[in-house]
C-alpha cells in the first residue's frame, strides 16, 4: 500500500474528493488516508481503462480479489473498500453506490454489519437506553458502539423468546458462549459486556429490573498492553520545559504538554474540558468522565495556574478570534455549533505539529498516551493505589495495578510474553 505518489490526472481526480472529505472535519490523517485509499483504485481503473462513472460492483469485487493477491490482509482491503465507498459517495451523491455492501469476511474482531439492522420493536427499546448514555456525557462513537452491541443482546433475547427484564446471570454467559461460538475474540466479547452492563444499570435506573445480570462477567485471555519504553520525570519535565512557545497556537498546545506531564490526562478527556472546569482560585481541575475514565479533582502546579489563567483571559479569545476570520464567511451561531466554541481548546482536532515537536525534543516520545504511562508509573512510587486509581481515573483497580513495577523480574517476564522484542 506504499503506491501514493500518484501521477497527475490521478490527484486532479483526487483534488475535488479531498475538499468533499474536509466539509465533513474529519481530522487530516482520516482524510489523508481516505484519498490516497482512493488514489489506488483510481490507478487499477486507469489500468484497465475504466471510467470511474462505469465501475460496477464486479469491478470493485475484483479491484478487491487483486488486493488479496498482492497479500494485503483482510482488514487493509476492507479499509480501502471504505474508501471507495466514500468516493463513489461524493462521485454520484444520492445515486448508485457500485462498493455498497462489498466488504471481505475473515477480518479480525468484526462485528458482522446485518446485526445492525434491528428491527423497529428492538430500534425502540434502544432509543430510551442512548438517552440514558447521552446524559452521562459519552462520545457519540462511544454511545453508537454501546448501543449496538446492546441491541445484538436484544436481539439474541428475541431469538431464545426471553423477556429482558427476566434474563439471569447464567442467560448472560450463555450469550457469551453464543459470541465465542461465532469466532469473536475474547477482547470483544468483554466490550460487549460492558455494554449489557450500561444497558441493566439503565434498567436498573427505570427500576424495571433489581440487579444486574451482567456484572463480573470478564473473559479471561485477553492481551494485556503492560507499559513499556517509559519516560522519566526529569525527560517529561524536559519535555515540558523545552517546548518553545512562538504564538497562540503553541502556547495553546504548551498548556496542553503541562496537563499531560503532571496530570496525566488523555486526548479523550482534553475534547470535554470547558473553561468552567478550571477552579484557579483553589488551584485545580476538574476532569470530567469520558466513555473511558471517571472524573476527578486534581491539583495543578504554580506555574500551570498562571499559564492556565494568561491562556484561558488573554491567549484563548485571541485563537477564536483567529478562527472567526479565517472562516467569516460562516455566521457565529453557525460556526459555534460546528466548531464546539464551548471547548476549553479550541482546533484541536489533530496535534500532529505538537507531536512532531516533542519528538524533535526527544526522539524517544512517541504519543501522549507514553506519557500518560509514564506518569501514572511514577505516582505509584510515591502514592497507594487506590490514589493513584482516582488520580488516573481508572473504573477498576486491576488497570491501575499494572502499572506497578515493584517487582521487577515480573514484569520482565510480562514483558517478554506479551512484547517479546522489547527487553533482550
Amino acid at each position: 500500500m506504499s503506491k501514493y505518489k500518484f501521477p497527475p490526472a490521478v490527484l486532479a481526480a483526487l483534488a475535488p474528493f479531498q475538499a468533499y472529505l474536509q466539509q465533513g472535519h474529519f481530522d487530516k490523517d482520516y482524510i489523508r488516508r481516505h484519498k490516497s485509499y482512493a488514489g489506488i483504485f483510481l490507478e487499477w481503473i486507469a489500468r484497465k481503462s475504466l471510467a470511474a462513472e462505469q465501475v460496477t460492483p464486479a469491478d470493485v469485487l475484483e479491484f478487491a480479489g487483486q488486493l488479496k493477491k498482492d497479500g494485503h490482509r483482510i482488514r487493509q482491503v476492507n479499509r480501502v473498500l471504505l474508501s471507495v465507498r466514500y468516493y463513489f459517495k461524493w462521485l454520484r451523491q444520492a445515486g448508485y453506490n457500485p462498493a455498497a455492501g462489498i466488504i471481505l469476511k475473515g477480518a479480525a474482531r468484526q462485528v458482522p454489519q446485518s446485526l445492525y439492522n434491528f428491527a423497529p420493536a428492538i430500534l425502540a427499546a434502544l432509543e430510551p437506553f442512548k438517552s440514558y448514555l447521552q446524559q452521562e456525557h459519552y462520545s457519540t462513537d462511544y454511545i453508537r458502539q454501546n448501543r449496538n452491541y446492546a441491541g445484538i443482546f436484544l436481539e439474541w433475547t428475541e431469538k431464545e423468546s426471553l423477556a429482558v427484564e427476566q434474563v439471569t446471570h447464567a442467560d448472560v454467559l450463555e450469550f457469551t458462549d453464543r459470541l465465542r461460538q461465532e469466532n469473536h475474540s475474547i477482547r470483544q466479547i468483554n466490550q460487549m459486556m460492558r455494554s449489557l452492563r450500561y444497558y441493566f444499570s439503565y434498567l436498573q435506573q427505570e427500576r424495571k429490573i433489581s440487579h444486574n445480570p451482567a456484572a463480573g462477567i470478564i473473559l479471561k485471555g485477553t492481551i494485556i498492553n503492560l507499559p513499556h519504553d517509559l519516560l522519566t520525570n526529569a525527560e517529561m519535565e524536559s519535555l515540558y520545559e523545552s517546548y518553545q512557545v512562538t504564538d497562540n497556537r503553541t502556547y495553546r498546545n504548551k498548556v496542553i504538554v503541562g496537563l499531560f506531564v503532571y496530570q496525566a490526562i488523555t486526548r479523550d478527556e482534553l475534547q470535554h474540558l470547558r473553561p468552567e472546569h478550571l477552579k484557579l482560585r483553589e488551584g485545580k481541575i476538574n476532569i470530567p468522565a469520558t466513555g473511558r475514565q471517571l472524573g476527578r479533582v486534581l491539583a495543578l502546579q504554580p506555574h500551570q495556574i498562571l499559564e492556565l489563567h494568561e491562556y484561558l483571559l488573554v491567549i484563548r479569545p485571541k485563537i477564536i478570534a483567529e478562527r472567526l476570520d479565517e472562516r467569516s464567511g460562516l455566521k457565529p451561531g453557525h460556526y459555534k455549533e460546528e466548531q464546539n466554541i464551548e471547548r476549553l481548546f479550541i482546533s484541536i482536532n489533530s496535534l500532529e505539529d505538537l507531536s512532531y515537536a516533542l519528538r524533535k525534543l526527544n526522539p524517544k516520545y512517541k504519543h501522549s498516551k507514553q506519557i500518560r504511562q509514564s506518569v501514572i508509573t511514577e505516582w505509584l512510587k510515591e502514592k497507594n493505589l487506590r490514589t493513584v486509581q482516582y488520580m488516573a481515573g481508572h473504573r477498576y483497580v486491576s488497570s491501575t495495578e499494572r502499572y506497578k513495577t515493584n517487582n521487577l523480574e515480573d514484569l520482565k517476564e510480562a514483558l517478554n510474553k506479551h512484547h517479546p522484542l522489547t527487553l533482550s
